[in-house]
């Protein structure tokens, strides 16, 4: 039987060794000391042998070994040899513990130390690790000290393997690809999470609730959730997180710094998350397909709240109003309108929002980001949403019927709203006084008479309005103003082209008016004037004075102007007149939508 000698076990953490010489040199690890220096960066080590690698990995050209693949190089035969592995798709050596599987041995026996007793705990947040190098490069996320430089942009960074990624940024390299796919990545464990989404393998499942997860920080992040436990604290605004990546990403509010731009269109983000999002705006990449009815999405998460909605199950209920829900986002957002609490706050304007999406979608009113447009016309839009609903009017299809009067919509929205209508419905109450309205469109709308809040601001003179179909409509009176329209029939003058528009009406002979009235006889150039015209024919508006009825509400308000009692009364409150027809309104924006139906109905 061999004897092993124990004076030669290191007494921190029980490792062997063959003679005291290689103990020795195994010892420094443990302690401070660090006795060799690079001479060309601030690097100690505490091995020469440490020493001359680095001297030669960082600071020395000499890399004779080429990948054929990547053409990445490399000092040793060895390294190119464990660099051609990666790859490969083959992983043939795995974990006896979690069967997850490695491209080489090295790389699982590193991975085997995880499972083991953990001997290096961090002072501050306790966790443990396997080596005190780990240790230490870990403590960085708490002093947030950035020791490797970029050499392009001077960015600096807590990890070299940081630096490693950030540098393919600059290169544009990306030297490992899908083999299903084929899309590239600039480190392999991108494209070994990217695999993952094409064999929804998640290894790692919590212990709490029935979530799985890919990678196994993913795992220990959502343990945090469980427990609350917030070790990250920002130093500006005492703001605590969960992982380090929270924090960090949070701090670059405070700076405003966005490091993550777009190729395409030169938007830049926070995150790479947010810059990746922002990209399949772009590509149109929706990797994720629900099996029930084909639809495709950008995230995963938005495939499971989606097929949550195939299921009537609502297993999310709100304590206060007793309302279920079908995912739990939903739930926590709808919580926030009794608590009346707002997270989300714009950097620009300091507007508050109960969602980060509302938040999103907010901003790009400041930017004027529009990625979304239409193939047909040109015209772009903020949200996929409104432009597949604008898509609809170029069909002239109007697939939504209301069953209590037939009126057909483009879109189920306008469908729901309208229904309101028969029912009376007003679920959106302002907090202020408690007025109701149909939609939140209409509440917001309202709002702005409390608050006075104007975000539409006009480049020319700088007059602000709280709508911006108002800026539009306010535009025009710049763009017109030094012009005349004149009617080539009678002389008559406009300011305005579509005024003329519906002035040239009058001129047209009626045996070119298609749409004839079944009841008189009289024609006319549109159904929309038709119908109007039919109205008159039923006189449901009647007046309380005289008992007379008028087909239309117009006319009746134009006959009261007649009885003296009421004169007062309609010219002090009908004060906008529309010079088209003569009808007075009390508030400018209802005369701006009357003149618009002129509009429609030429």
């Amino acid at each position: 039987m061999e004897l092993v000698d124990a004076s030669l076990n290191c007494s921190v953490c029980l490792k062997k060794f063959s003679s005291k010489v290689t103990l020795a040199k195994h010892l420094r690890i443990h302690s401070a000391e660090k006795s060799f220096k690079c001479s060309e960066c601030p690097k100690e080590f505490h091995r020469s042998d440490d020493l001359k690698y680095h001297l030669i990995s960082k600071h020395s050209n000499e890399k004779a070994y080429e990948c054929s693949v990547c053409q990445k190089r490399f000092i040793t035969s060895g390294q190119l040899a464990s660099h051609v592995q990666r790859h490969s798709a083959d992983k043939p050596y795995k974990c006896s513990v979690c069967k997850k599987q490695f491209v080489c041995k090295s790389d699982l026996s590193k991975h085997t130390r995880i499972h083991t007793v953990r001997m290096f705990e961090c002072s501050m947040c306790s966790k443990k690790f396997v080596r005190l190098a780990h240790l230490k490069v870990h403590l960085r996320a708490h002093t947030g000290e950035r020791p490797f430089e970029c050499g392009v942009c001077h960015k600096r960074f807590s990890y070299s393997r940081s630096l490693s990624s950030h540098s393919r940024i600059h290169t544009d390299e990306k030297p490992f690809e899908c083999s299903v796919c084929f899309q590239k990545f600039r480190f392999s464990g991108g494209l070994q999470t990217h695999l993952l989404t094409h064999t929804g393998e998640k290894s790692f499942e919590c212990s709490l609730c029935p979530k799985k997860f890919r990678r196994r920080g993913h795992l220990e992040n959502h343990l945090r959730r469980h427990s609350d436990e917030k070790p990250y604290e920002c130093s500006v605004c005492q703001k605590r997180f969960s992982v380090a990546d929270g924090l960090r990403n949070h701090c670059r509010i405070h700076t405003d710094e966005k490091p993550f731009e777009c190729s395409v269109c030169g938007t830049k983000f926070r995150t790479s998350t947010d810059l990746h999002r922002h990209q399949k705006t772009h590509t149109g990449e929706k990797p994720f397909e629900c099996s029930l009815c084909s639809k495709k999405f950008r995230r995963s998460s938005h495939l499971k709240q989606h097929l949550a909605r195939h299921s009537d199950e609502k297993p999310y209920e709100c304590s206060v109003c007793q309302k279920r829900f079908r995912v739990a986002e939903d739930l926590a957002s709808h919580c926030r309108t009794h608590t009346d609490e707002k997270p989300f706050e714009c950097s620009v304007c300091g507007r508050k929002f109960r969602t980060s999406t509302q938040l999103h979608l907010h901003q790009r009113t400041h930017t004027g980001e529009k990625s979304f447009e239409c193939s047909l016309c040109s015209k772009k839009f903020r949200r996929s949403s409104h432009l597949k609903q604008h898509l609809v009017r170029h069909s002239d299809e109007k697939p939504y019927e209301c069953t209590v009067c037939q009126k057909r919509f483009y879109v189920a929205e306008g469908l729901k709203n309208h229904c309101r209508i028969h029912t009376d419905e007003k679920p959106f109450e302002c907090s202020v006084c408690g007025r109701k309205f149909r939609t939140s469109t209409h509440l917001h709308l309202h709002l702005q008479t409390h608050t006075g809040e104007k975000s539409f601001e006009c480049t020319v003179c700088s007059k602000k309005f709280g709508r911006r179909d108002h800026l539009n409509f306010h535009l025009q009176t710049h763009a017109y103003r030094e012009r005349s329209f004149e009617c080539t029939v009678c002389l008559k003058s406009f300011t305005r082209n579509e005024y003329l528009a519906i002035h040239a009406r009058i001129h047209v002979a009626d045996d070119l008016k298609p749409h004839e009235c079944s009841v008189c006889g009289k024609k006319y150039l549109s159904t929309g004037q038709l119908n109007a015209h039919v109205k008159v024919h039923s006189k449901l508006f009647q007046c309380e004075e005289c008992s007379k009825r008028f087909g239309t509400l117009a006319h009746l308000k134009r006959h009261l102007l007649t009885h003296t009692s009421s004169r007062h009364r309609i010219s002090t409150h009908f004060t906008f007149l529309c010079t088209e027809c003569g009808i007075r309104y009390d508030r400018r924006d209802a005369l701006l939508s009357h003149l618009y139906e002129h509009l429609k109905n030429f």
